[in-house]
């Protein structure tokens, strides 16, 4: 039986669906803004989740640029968002009726990253993110470098949430490809890449 779609309450393209199997709530980043894709540190993204159990939906800002993937921890869900003026992980807290950014944590600039003008896909390095539901911890990848970064997404305020950065023998092109596992996390019901 078909159903009717799901409003994302405002302009803008989904990409990327992703299912909470612990809060039973499905994510996306709602990207809007100008068509030209030379003009993506313009475009605006917005965190949108709908839950399964309420039926309620919502919509959150990220900031402008490029947020290309997400990925669900055991209470935060992380976005990596990048942007001329600075890339960044996005953590918004999941554990409540309302998602709310509770983090912003600036990430190392990357060699060959996106420019202003040019497309953000083509030839540029991009950020990788994953995570599991069954655990605190987010992993981001600094494309071109060799390099991921594990994040503590619960850290105590004040606390460095930047648990270890692994090098790895590969550059880790175009961001990689990740995947972050905990026994038990119920993730098989999200068969998206993790």
């Amino acid at each position: 039986m078909a159903e009717e779609p799901l409003p994302w309450a405002g302009e803008g393209r989904g990409y990327y669906l992703r299912l909470d199997p612990a809060r039973r709530t499905l994510w996306s980043c709602v990207r809007g803004g100008p068509t030209d894709p030379g003009r993506w540190p313009e475009w605006t993204n917005d965190a949108w989740w709908h839950s399964l159990e309420r039926g309620s939906t919502g919509r959150l800002p990220l900031g402008p640029g490029l947020v290309f993937r997400l990925a669900v921890a055991a209470r935060r869900t992380a976005f990596a968002r990048v942007h001329p003026d600075g890339d960044e992980l996005v953590l918004v807290a999941t554990d409540t009726d309302s998602p709310a950014v509770v983090a912003r944590l600036p990430l190392p600039a990357m060699d060959g990253a996106p420019r202003p003008g040019g497309t953000p896909w083509d030839g540029v390095q991009r950020r990788a993110v994953a995570a599991s539901p069954g655990s605190p911890l987010v992993a981001v990848t600094r494309g071109g470098h060799g390099e991921i970064h594990l994040i503590d997404a619960e850290a105590a305020p004040g606390a460095s949430p930047l648990v270890t950065t692994l090098k790895v023998p590969t550059p880790l092109n175009d961001g990689g490809h990740l995947a972050l596992i905990t026994p038990g996390d119920g993730a098989h019901g999200d068969p998206v890449g993790r």
